[in-house]
């Protein structure tokens, strides 16, 4: 008996734990949003892929638009980040931006979906309309 058939008895196949699922989230938003998919993905483990779409200037409507088609590829386990408002506030349609909010929302069942509120204006005045109109958007998106 040579020593590659009594060594094969003794090597059995290793078996290697099932992979694990990358788990997707998707960050969409207008300006504000920037960095943060660097941010984020720097911080989590290796099992999450983060991928951002800044688009600069953009209004809620444009930014749910972009997220509808980005989560049909999601499970239950992902998660949608979605960044916006401030220009609509400022265009003063935020109940129009709120509207496209809750419409995503509302179609929404198969992922996590998170809103993020829209930023204090901290170059204007504390009493200005657009701060009390930011205090409206926020929440009503909580």
């Amino acid at each position: 008996m040579g020593f590659n058939s009594g060594f094969k008895g003794l090597m059995k196949k290793k078996k290697c734990p099932p992979q694990a699922k990358m788990k997707n989230i998707v960050i969409i938003g207008d300006s504000h949003a920037r960095g943060y998919a660097a941010e984020i993905s720097r911080n989590l483990r290796k099992n999450f892929e983060v991928n951002g779409r800044v688009m600069p200037g953009a209004r809620l409507e444009n930014i749910t638009n972009l997220a509808d088609n980005e989560i049909n590829k999601l499970g239950r386990s992902d998660v949608v980040i979605v960044i916006g408002g401030a220009n609509d506030i400022n265009k003063n349609e935020t109940n129009v931006g709120l509207e496209h909010v809750r419409t995503f929302i509302h179609k929404r069942h198969n992922t996590n979906i998170m809103i993020v509120a829209a930023p204090h204006r901290h170059d204007i005045k504390e009493a200005s309309c657009v701060n009390k109109e930011i205090v409206v958007f926020n929440k009503n998106t909580a």
